[in-house]
């Protein structure tokens, strides 16, 4: 089932593929891995009780200097409790 979601008039969704040098590749997997690491680090956390403010501290400190990535590690995690 798909869900209608309301975009702004003038945005559009362009399907499309990258195809990454050998550098920027191994950029991508490094940071899919750490994004990865930082799921189950604050699936754990979690499972523990541990408020979501602060994982998403721990989470900074431990893994990206973004909060953003690291709210969304800690929302993702919550997902599969």
């Amino acid at each position: 089932m798909k869900f209608k979601t309301r975009k702004p008039a003038d945005m559009i969704t362009v399907p499309g593929r990258i195809y990454p040098d050998e550098t920027a590749e191994k950029k991508l997997v490094s940071f899919m891995r750490r994004f990865q690491a930082a799921k189950r680090t604050a699936y754990q956390a979690l499972r523990r009780g541990k408020e979501p403010e602060e994982i998403v501290k721990d989470l900074y400190r431990k893994f990206f200097p973004n909060a953003r990535w690291c709210q969304w590690a800690v929302e993702d995690a919550k997902g599969h409790l």
